[in-house]
């Protein structure tokens, strides 16, 4: 890791945990040209854990209140496991999730004993391990669009589910599960009909992460909940500097 890093870490240390978390993108991308060179997947993960480990003994020297907040930010990033808390159909229950990186610059955490994680193309694709071959397919894909934004990404897809779907509502800005633009649409309003919900976040550098999610509409508030709740914990990671 460079000196100029180094002095970033402890800027954002002094200033708080918003300049912390902007330093994530930093770290990784730090790491990145290393991981080139690591193919087993194992051996990458023990490496992730090793450098996120270093940077937290550099970093363990400020001891300011703003700087023990920013050090919990930094090491949530990496934990390789957590528990959260999250509500479905109105009741909380706590959940340990696992940390996943995906392959479009990205990380996200969730529950491995009910979901996979699979590449389908250039996407992404988190679907439960239970499935049920009578209803709509379950599923939520994450893809990265690099020569479109969020505004363009927007209008091509209301216009491509206007042309198959019945209920298209207009897109809407949103901060909750994360901060985004989000569209939804629905082949009907029975209990199996398809209910389709696009998420769209600016990725920064022009273009946007898309992400799918498919359910039906009896599922809104159970499988349409958890995945919501994956992307409480949605972060981008950029490697590409």
């Amino acid at each position: 890791m460079d000196d100029r890093l180094d002095e970033r870490i402890s800027e954002a240390l002094l200033k708080g945990t918003e300049e912390a978390d902007k330093l994530t993108d930093s770290i990784w991308a730090n790491i990145a040209p290393e991981v080139d060179f690591i193919e087993d997947k194992k051996s990458f993960k023990s490496f992730k854990i090793a450098v996120s480990a270093a940077v937290i003994m550099i970093i363990l020297v400020l001891t300011t209140q703003q700087g023990k907040a920013a050090i919990g930010k930094i090491k949530e990033i990496f934990v390789p496991k957590k528990v959260v808390v999250q509500e479905l159909e109105g009741i909380k229950e706590q959940k340990q999730v696992d940390l996943q990186e995906g392959s479009k610059n990205y990380i996200i955490y969730f529950d491995k004993e009910m979901f996979t994680m699979t590449k389908a193309g250039s996407k992404d694709r988190i679907e439960p391990k239970q499935k049920n071959d009578k209803l709509p397919a379950i599923y939520m894909e994450i893809e990265q669009i690099k020569n479109k934004n969020v505004k363009t990404m927007a209008t091509e897809l209301q216009n491509e589910l206007k042309s198959k779907y019945s209920i298209v509502n207009t897109p809407e800005e949103v901060t909750k599960p994360l901060k985004g633009t989000v569209l939804m649409a629905q082949s009907g309003n029975k209990w199996n009909d398809t209910a389709i919900r696009y998420y769209l976040v600016d990725n920064t550098k022009g273009g946007a992460f898309v992400i799918k999610q498919q359910f039906f509409v009896e599922a809104t508030e159970g499988y349409g909940a958890r995945f919501d709740n994956m992307l409480k914990e949605f972060k981008i990671v950029d490697a590409d500097k």
